[in-house]
């Protein structure tokens, strides 16, 4: 499966390939001497603590995000940016 960050604050932020049955555990480093928070989806953050662990992995169930037909995505951006359709209109 592939993690991606969204709206990552950081350019070299880069997805990361993993195995279907892997599994990504992330540790508080104790020496850490600024704040750390989790922020899932816009959800509001989780301040951690240096004993906290964070488990990432492939759900099992498949969800489908979004669907939408050729023909009326391209007549909702017409309608929306005002196109009439020709190259010359």
């Amino acid at each position: 499966f592939v993690m991606t960050p969204l709206n990552s604050f950081s350019l070299s932020s880069r997805p990361i390939v993993l195995n279907t049955d892997g599994i990504i555990d992330i540790e508080i480093e104790k020496s850490r001497t600024k704040e750390v928070a989790l922020v899932v989806d816009g959800q509001s953050p989780i301040e951690l603590t240096f004993d906290d662990h964070i488990k990432i992995s492939m759900i099992e169930e498949k969800v489908k995000l979004v669907f939408c037909s050729t023909k009326k995505f391209y007549s909702a951006l017409r309608s929306k940016l005002n196109w009439s359709g020709g190259p010359h209109a």
